[in-house]
C-alpha cells in the first residue's frame, strides 16, 4: 500500500524521495504461517520434527505450528513500533522484548493463553516464535521493555483489538489446530529446531517477488489464500522442495553410475559404501581409505541414493579450508550435472565468494546481488547470497565453520541447525580438524 500507514502495518519501506509503501501487519503474519504451513507439510521438515518430538506430528499439531508461527510478530502491534512508521504515535520500540513483556509481566495478552490447552509446550513454542530475530531472548530482562502506554489505544489504533483480530483469524485459517489432540512437543531441542524453522518462513515470506505488499488492506483471508499458493512456489523455486521426478533418473542407472564418468569401475571403499543399506532413522558412516582409492565418488553415490529415496533433501560437503572447498565445488558440480537431468543448484558456501554452479554473482548495495542470468538465478541461488542462509540450499560444499556455527550460541544457529536436520552432512579430511573442532 502507498502513503502513510493508516493501519498496523508489518512491513515498511521508503524510497530516497521519502514516499512510503507498506504491508499491513495481518497480511504478514498469513505470509510467514503459510510459508511455515507449507514447510510443515514436506515429509523430511515433518519426519525430523517428529524424531526430535519423540512423536509423530499429527495433521492437529503441525496446524498449531502454523497458528503459532503466524502469531510471530504479535508484538509488532505495540504502537512504539508502529511509531516507526507513524511518528505521531510517539517514542519507538522493538517488539520481541515488547511482547514478551505484555505476555509475561501483564494480563493483556490474556487471550494467547488459550493455547496453553495445546499442552505444556504451547508456551515455550510461543516464545520460540516471537524469538525469530536470530536469538533468544531473557524473559526476566523484558521486564524492562514493558510500557502499558505502548498496547493502550490512541490516533484510532488499538493494538489489543489489533492482536486479539489477528487470533481470530488464526481459528479461520487453521480451524484444525483448535481440535482436539495430543499436547504440542515439550522438548527443548523441538523448540529449537521449531525457531530455525519460524525463521526461515519469516525470510521467504519476506521477498517480495513473491509475497508483493498488498494493494489494499481488511483482506486478510483473501492475503492467506494468495499467500499459500505462493508459498509452494517459493519453495521450489528456492529449491527446499525438489519433487520426485527432478531426483530420479530416466535412464535407471545406479548410484555411483550417475556421479562418476563412463566407464569407471567401483574400487572396494566404493563398492562398500555402495553396498550400505538406507536407513529411515539415518546412520553415521566412518570412511578410511588411502588417496586416491574413490572417497569423494563414494559419498556423492551415497548421496544420490539417499536423496532419490527421499531419505535427505540436500547435501552439505564439509571442508577443512576455504581453497579445498573451491576446488570441490568443481567435483561436485559436476557430479550433479552428470547424475539429474535438471540439477539441483549447488552452493559454494564460503564467505566473500558468490558462486553457484559456474556463476559468479556480484554484491550490489542494499543487500541485492547482480547474477549473470537474474532470471535463472535469482531463487536459485537464493541460500548463496547469505552465509545464514547456506545450509538452507541443496547441494552445498563448503567449510566445516558453517555446520559448527549451528550448534553454537551465536546470531541465527537455530537457522542454520533446523535446515541442517534436511541434509546429509559429509565432513572431509576430518584429520585435518583439531579437537575443538
Amino acid at each position: 500500500m502507498l502513503g502513510e500507514p493508516t493501519s498496523f502495518w508489518g512491513k515498511l519501506r521508503r524510497s530516497p524521495s521519502g514516499a512510503c509503501e507498506w504491508h499491513p501487519l495481518a497480511d504478514h503474519c498469513a505470509d510467514v504461517g503459510a510459508v511455515a504451513e507449507a514447510l510443515l507439510e514436506l515429509p523430511l521438515w515433518r519426519q525430523r520434527l517428529s524424531r526430535l518430538a519423540g512423536q509423530d506430528l499429527s495433521a492437529t499439531n503441525r496446524a498449531r505450528l502454523a497458528a503459532i508461527a503466524t502469531l510471530h510478530d504479535l508484538g509488532k502491534f505495540n504502537l512504539g513500533f508502529q511509531a516507526k512508521g507513524r511518528p505521531d504515535l510517539g517514542s519507538t520500540a522493538g517488539h520481541v522484548e515488547e511482547a514478551l513483556a505484555a505476555l509475561f509481566y501483564s494480563d493483556l495478552l490474556g487471550f494467547v493463553g488459550e493455547l496453553d490447552a495445546w499442552g505444556e509446550g504451547a508456551t515455550g513454542l510461543v516464545v520460540s516464535a516471537i524469538c525469530h530475530h536470530g536469538r533468544p531472548h531473557n524473559i526476566d530482562a523484558a521486564f524492562g521493555k514493558w510500557q502499558r502506554a505502548w498496547w493502550s489505544a490512541r490516533a484510532g489504533f488499538d493494538p489489543l483489538a489489533g492482536c486479539r483480530q489477528l487470533f481470530e483469524s488464526c481459528r479461520r485459517w487453521v480451524p484444525r489446530a483448535f481440535d482436539d489432540a495430543e499436547d504440542l512437543p515439550a522438548g527443548a531441542a523441538f523448540a529449537h529446531a521449531f525457531a530455525g524453522l519460524v525463521t526461515l518462513s519469516d525470510w521467504i515470506a519476506s521477498d517480495m517477488e513473491f509475497f508483493p505488499f498488498s494493494a489494499d488492506a481488511g483482506f486478510p483471508d483473501d492475503r492467506i489464500r494468495f499467500a499459500r499458493a505462493r508459498a509452494r512456489e517459493a519453495l521450489s523455486a528456492m529449491s527446499i522442495e525438489v519433487p520426485a521426478t527432478r531426483r530420479a533418473d530416466p535412464e535407471n542407472r545406479s548410484p555411483f553410475r550417475r556421479v562418476t564418468p563412463p566407464g569407471l569401475v567401483a574400487r572396494p571403499a566404493q563398492a562398500e559404501i555402495c553396498r550400505l543399506p538406507a536407513d529411515t532413522d539415518g546412520s553415521i558412516t566412518v570412511l578410511e581409505s588411502e588417496t586416491g582409492s574413490g572417497k569423494t565418488e563414494a559419498v556423492l553415490a551415497r548421496f544420490v541414493h539417499l536423496f532419490e529415496k527421499g531419505l535427505v533433501d540436500g547435501l552439505y560437503f564439509a571442508l577443512p579450508t576455504r581453497s579445498a572447498a573451491s576446488q570441490m565445488h568443481r567435483r561436485v558440480l559436476e557430479a550433479a550435472q552428470r547424475a539429474f537431468v535438471q540439477p539441483p543448484p549447488v552452493v559454494l558456501a564460503v564467505p566473500g565468494y558468490l558462486r553457484v554452479d559456474d556463476a559468479e554473482g556480484q554484491r550490489l548495495p542494499h543487500f541485492e546481488v547482480l547474477w549473470p542470468d537474474r532470471d535463472r538465478f535469482r531463487y536459485r541461488a537464493w541460500a548463496a547470497e547469505n552465509p545464514k542462509r547456506y545450509l538452507v540450499g541443496c547441494i552445498v560444499v563448503g567449510t566445516i565453520d558453517q555446520v559448527l556455527l549451528s550448534s553454537l550460541m551465536v546470531g541465527h544457529a537455530h537457522l542454520r541447525a533446523s535446515a541442517l536436520l534436511r541434509h546429509l552432512l559429509v565432513v572431509d579430511e576430518v584429520h585435518a580438524s583439531d579437537a575443538y573442532m
